[in-house]
């Protein structure tokens, strides 16, 4: 038996590797024996994964930015270099999932694509892995946006694969045409999972007719696996790991002033928790080879705005996930932007500040663990707004770290309940 991981995936978004890992994990248990194949284009590196046993397929729809480096995350420019290579890629993907069904036409495709598609062919399934890459904010990119994330989804129900799609985030979604790209997708999948709250009550309401289940993200389900940590953690003060992105704020037409206030908000809030006496350590939990993807970017940024020799960058590209959730571990609190280090610290119990973007991710998760009140929103970011938010966790850790508690309970139980639910669909 083989069966596909989609959409796009690598080793280098820690978050992504514990969703396809913990994925792969919870189908196995479920039954769903086989070779596992994540879909990767290549350009980001998959030996973790490859190490775990998973192995990998090329993509036929590719995203525009490939064979880039120097996306800067202010680069306005981009933008027409990626929507160029947008309209041809749209052409000849529709092109490509036009014929994909019939076999004597194939020698009008290239080698790699003739090879993904013969994988898709010869699949038992597909896991979509858990998420939150279905949302548009409208604009001119948000059809072609929701095009090229469904596109894997597209061409599994093209050939008849069937499709399991593993907790989600959802919405929102504007737009007709986005609506409509989305209902075609999704209304024969097996089953779909949303992973919290708010997005399962969007999509009830926007797509009926659609089931859509409930369960937690799967970075809740991670093991942890210990690693020596290279670095000076100060055993008389108390310690926060602090994760922060490039973001292009792509719901809002101030960009790039919205990006600067951020790195500026956040540089001002690590000055107050170094004068309070806290140790700070700027972790990149993404890796990328574009700047608007890598954390280091940004941590750069903002450690060049604070104190010489008064906090610490974390980057060691050899860390897998499940090291990750350990050095989160190590910590006594989290700031965390990427959401994914904010549950890896979440299941080792130590207090999160959510900082939320993209969607409904960040806000519906807290908010279904009772976490809600300590989530601030990344256009909001100020030093004021961030410390009166930290103050709060800090008074309230006790209660804090009790929710955190009965959320790893809970997380054990809806494990237990969508390997049993996976199991009805094993032939």
């Amino acid at each position: 038996m083989k069966y596909l991981i989609l959409p796009d995936c690598s080793d280098h978004n820690r978050g992504d590797q514990a969703l396809i890992w913990e994925t792969i994990r919870i189908a196995k248990d479920a039954g769903f024996e086989g070779e596992y194949f994540m879909q990767n284009d290549g350009y980001f590196d998959c030996a973790q994964s490859k190490k775990e046993g998973i192995q990998t397929f090329a993509p036929i729809l590719k995203h525009p930015s490939r064979n880039k480096s120097d996306n800067n995350v202010n680069y306005k420019s981009v933008y027409i270099k990626w929507g160029v290579k947008a309209m041809v890629d749209l052409l000849s993907s529709l092109f490509v999932l036009f014929i994909s069904r019939y076999s004597f036409l194939h020698f009008l495709l290239g080698e790699e694509i003739r090879k993904t598609i013969d994988l898709y062919k010869s699949a038992s399934g597909a896991f979509v892995k858990g998420g939150g890459f279905i949302h548009s904010f409208g604009g001119p990119t948000a059809f072609y946006f929701i095009y090229y994330h469904l596109y894997p989804l597209y061409l599994a129900n093209r050939l008849g694969v069937p499709i399991y799609i593993m907790p989600n985030s959802f919405g929102p979604i504007d737009g007709f045409l986005c609506k409509w790209q989305v209902r075609q997708a999704l209304k024969r999948c097996k089953i779909i999972y949303c992973r919290e709250d708010v997005s399962c009550q969007y999509m009830i309401r926007n797509f009926p007719g659609i089931e859509f289940k409930k369960s937690f993200d799967f970075g809740l389900h991670l093991q942890t696996q210990k690693r020596e940590l290279k670095l000076n953690l100060p055993q008389n003060k108390q310690k926060i790991a602090i994760t922060v992105r490039p973001y292009r704020f792509p719901e809002h037409t101030n960009g790039d002033e919205l990006y600067k206030n951020y790195i500026n908000q956040i540089a001002e809030f690590c000055k107050y928790l170094i004068n309070e006496n806290f140790y700070i350590v700027l972790v990149q939990h993404t890796l990328a080879k574009n700047a608007h993807e890598d954390d280091l970017h940004a941590a750069k940024e903002i450690s060049a705005l604070l104190p010489q020799g008064r906090c610490e960058i974390f980057a060691d590209e050899s860390f897998n996930c499940r090291e990750m959730k350990y050095l989160y571990s190590q910590f006594d609190y989290i700031v965390g932007t990427r959401f994914h280090s904010v549950i890896f610290s979440m299941m080792e119990r130590v207090p999160p500040l959510a900082i939320a973007y993209g969607g409904n991710k960040t806000r519906g998760i807290m908010n279904d663990l009772g976490l809600n009140e300590y989530v601030i929103g990344i256009d909001e970011v100020t030093k004021d707004k961030m410390i009166e938010l930290f103050r709060k966790i800090v008074s309230n850790r006790t209660e804090i770290c009790h929710k955190l508690s009965n959320a790893r309970m809970i997380a054990a139980e809806e494990r237990i309940k969508i390997i049993n639910e996976l199991k009805t669909f094993i032939q």
